[in-house]
């Protein structure tokens, strides 16, 4: 991961970016894998493949992610941030509720725009949309189908 600090378009303004590679440790991979869990689906690092004759194999799930942003500040008052990511994951699996799951990638992006009006007070809306689609599914009955998600939040902050 990497973050560049842009000065020159004003102070605070940054690019980011950020990558992740993970075999056995879905947690690893971020914040943009971790919306999926919210669904029900479950992640599940590693599972067991009955080979017959009473032996068994134990096999890891996989996957990789990869997100990058910015932060923009307009004013000293106003400012912006967007973040946009991908992770795809390889886990044929049936998790411990017998649900099937699968295979799946899952774009993510989000973005703000928030005012301070005076020091520790802010005032902000944000948007986000979420698409997760499945490349297969395990089983007989499907855990979700493919998702398109909107949402967008209003926000007042105060910090003391």
């Amino acid at each position: 991961s990497g973050a560049v600090n842009l000065p020159f378009l004003s102070k605070g303004t940054r690019l980011w970016a950020t990558a992740a590679y993970a075999d056995g440790a879905l947690g690893y991979l971020g914040s943009v894998a971790s919306p999926l869990g919210g669904l029900g689906l479950g992640q599940t690092n590693a599972y067991v493949v009955p080979l017959g004759g009473g032996n068994f194999d134990l096999k890891t799930s996989s996957g990789w992610a990869i997100s990058g942003g910015g932060s923009f500040w307009f004013t000293p008052t106003l400012r912006s941030h967007i973040t946009v990511g991908y992770v795809d994951i390889d886990s044929p699996f049936l998790n411990a509720g017998g649900i099937a799951t699968a295979d799946y990638g899952q774009v993510t992006a989000a973005a703000n725009i928030v005012y301070s009006p005076v020091a520790n007070l802010d005032l902000g809306l944000e948007v986000f949309y979420q698409a997760i689609t499945h490349d297969k599914f395990v089983g007989v009955i499907p855990a979700t189908t493919d998702d398109d998600r909107f949402g967008a939040i209003a926000r007042i902050e105060r910090r003391f």
